[in-house]
């Protein structure tokens, strides 16, 4: 009897163990549940133009709060995400910059998530909805959601993967597009008490060109950067409740035909708290 006792214990823990070296990663917004993200942000850059040094900081707070209802007949979950910033200050050779106090902002989506688990946007803060205003905002919706993907597989506790999240991004200053390319590894380094660690390393290769060398008034930037962080994943409420981001860049840009030149730190913390409503 005993050693049945002791046969079933061993089991039992074999299998506990088991578990805690290897997990599936299925990131999901549950019914019913808020999920409150809090990001502080710093960047720090130091720059040559033309011979004059440039010191150039930036703080931004921002919160992110998305509330989930019960889901309906067709599985589709109702979902009201409020983005704000709470404060934004840039400063250049540590004096304030004119346009650096940049007032508290606000945004309110409502929309459902279906249940393929994508994004529909019905009304953002009272706005008309345009059809290029819906895609970028569902675009970074979906960003915000799919910020980690995962293998389709479970993950085992040494294991790596990679993820590439090369996108193009409009800017107007420039009267055309950029290429970026953001490498992202992650490795699984514990489980424990249903938490997942993962560290993070980060290889970032931006190209942002409008070259016009005939006229000398076109603008190019490279930014090349390394860097590291690590990231909490809670898997019993299929999310990530922490990550923190340390990148250093180093840039090279022109301006009409000024030379820029340097280099900087960019730094990031969220935090995420998931509560049933």
């Amino acid at each position: 009897m005993k050693k049945t006792v002791f046969i079933l214990l061993l089991a039992g823990f074999a299998t506990q163990l088991k578990a805690q070296q290897q997990a599936s990663f299925k990131p999901v917004y549950s019914p019913k549940t808020t999920y409150t993200d809090t990001r502080d942000m710093t960047t720090a850059m130091n720059m040559n133009a033309g011979g004059q040094q440039i010191n150039m900081n930036m703080i931004m707070n921002t919160l992110a709060i998305t509330e989930t209802g019960a889901a309906d007949q067709t599985k589709s979950v109702p979902v009201k995400i409020t983005n704000k910033s709470t404060d934004i200050k840039m400063t250049m050779n540590g004096q304030d910059m004119p346009s650096g106090q940049i007032p508290p902002v606000s945004m309110v989506i409502y929309g459902k998530y279906l249940p393929d688990s994508k994004l529909h946007i019905d009304s953002i803060s009272g706005q008309k909805l345009t059809d290029s205003l819906k895609a970028a905002m569902v675009q970074m919706a979906e960003n915000v959601q799919n910020l980690v993907k995962f293998p389709d597989h479970p993950v085992k506790v040494g294991e790596t993967f990679t993820m590439d999240a090369p996108f193009s991004m409009p800017m107007m200053a420039m009267g055309g597009g950029n290429n970026m390319t953001v490498k992202m590894t992650y490795k699984l380094i514990s489980i424990t008490n249903d938490v997942a660690a993962f560290d993070i390393s980060e290889n970032m290769d931006i190209d942002l060109s409008k070259p016009e060398p005939a006229k000398n008034t076109g603008m190019t930037m490279v930014i090349k950067g390394l860097g590291t962080g690590s990231m909490s994943y809670n898997i019993k409420k299929q999310y990530m409740v922490s990550m923190v981001n340390n990148v250093d860049v180093d840039f090279d840009m022109s301006i009409g035909g000024q030379a820029v030149k340097g280099k900087g730190t960019v730094a990031s913390k969220d935090n995420v708290v998931v509560a049933a409503n």
